[in-house]
């Protein structure tokens, strides 16, 4: 009775544990086919994902380079501009140390030039006149004045003469004005732009510093030579100061 009985539960309870296991299984398959489900679904979206990233990655090389052009389009645009605005200024020559009077006539400054050893006819001077907002006359500086010369070769002619009277004083001229600015020197310039007179003071400085002993400029261009037996250096760029060496 006992062994009947022992043998009957036996293959009941392997049978249980048979289905228990099955469902286990079944479990783990649905299982990892969500898995597999998933991983391909974040796979597909890694390879979407690393294909809009190759394609920003071009699109954002093709911006640099459109960039790159735009800027070297600008520099060029830039440096066009100055040109011009440093060529309508060719013709004109800078005046500073002249003592400001009021009710000024400043195409008196024929006075200067002739001074300096430059005869000029009647129409040689285009215009004159004062640069910078009017300031009180016991200002310490007299505003510059810009002239314009009908002719290049005047212009040139008085810049060559004026460099052989540096230190003129307005009073050696005969010039009216304060007893103290009549003291003032006086000096004739080419007229540069704002941008190149920047250049020259920084060129001044740098050949200052590596002993260069000229400095100057011709039609508004600026050049540097180290030495009486050395070639002259044109200076036309902020970057042309490395070859002041």
């Amino acid at each position: 009775m006992v062994v009947t009985v022992t043998a009957t539960v036996a293959p009941l309870i392997r049978t249980s544990e048979l289905k228990s296991i099955g469902e286990k299984l079944t479990s783990v398959e649905q299982s990892l086919q969500f898995m597999s489900s998933k991983y391909e679904e974040l796979l597909g979206s890694f390879k979407s994902n690393a294909t809009e990233l190759k394609n920003l990655k071009e699109e954002n090389q093709s911006l640099k380079q459109e960039i790159k052009s735009f800027e070297s389009r600008v520099q060029i645009l830039e440096g066009e501009s100055a040109r011009q605005q440093q060529w309508a200024r060719l013709q004109n020559i800078e005046i500073v140390g002249v003592p400001e009077v009021s009710s000024e006539d400043t195409q008196k400054i024929a006075q200067i030039i002739e001074h300096i050893g430059v005869t000029l006819c009647p129409g040689d001077i285009e215009f004159a006149h004062r640069v910078q907002p009017l300031r009180q006359q016991n200002a310490s500086h007299s505003r510059t004045i810009i002239a314009r010369l009908r002719h290049r070769c005047t212009k040139d002619a008085i810049i060559a003469a004026s460099r052989k009277h540096r230190g003129l004083t307005a009073r050696e001229v005969g010039l009216e004005g304060d007893t103290i600015k009549l003291n003032n020197k006086i000096y004739v310039n080419e007229h540069l732009t704002k941008n190149n007179k920047s250049l020259l003071k920084q060129c001044k400085s740098k050949a200052l510093e590596c002993k260069f002993k000229y400095v100057w400029t011709k039609n508004c261009r600026i050049f540097v030579r180290k030495g009486d037996s050395t070639p002259s250096i044109p200076i036309t760029t902020i970057t042309d100061l490395k070859k002041v060496t």
